[in-house]
C-alpha cells in the first residue's frame, strides 16, 4: 500500500511540475490556430519523462514524508 501511495504522490508532484513548466514555456510558443498542438505535445512528453526519470522516488520513502511527527 505504501508503494502505491508513493507512486500516486510521484504522479501528483510530476504533474504539478509539468503544469509549472508549461506555464513557463507556453508564452514562448506562437499564438495561432496550432498553439494547442505543441502545448499538448509538451505535456505529453514532459510528464512521462519526469515520471520515468524520478521513478526511484516512488517507493515507501516518498510516502513516509507524510508520516513524520510534524504532520499529525
Amino acid at each position: 500500500m505504501m508503494r502505491l501511495l508513493g507512486w500516486a504522490l510521484l504522479m501528483l508532484f510530476t504533474g504539478l511540475a509539468t503544469m509549472w513548466l508549461r506555464g513557463v514555456v507556453d508564452p514562448l510558443l506562437p499564438a495561432d490556430d496550432w498553439h494547442g498542438t505543441p502545448s499538448g505535445l509538451f505535456v505529453a512528453v514532459t510528464w512521462p519523462s519526469l515520471t520515468w526519470s524520478l521513478r526511484g522516488f516512488a517507493s515507501h520513502h516518498l510516502a513516509e514524508l507524510f508520516s513524520l511527527p510534524w504532520s499529525l
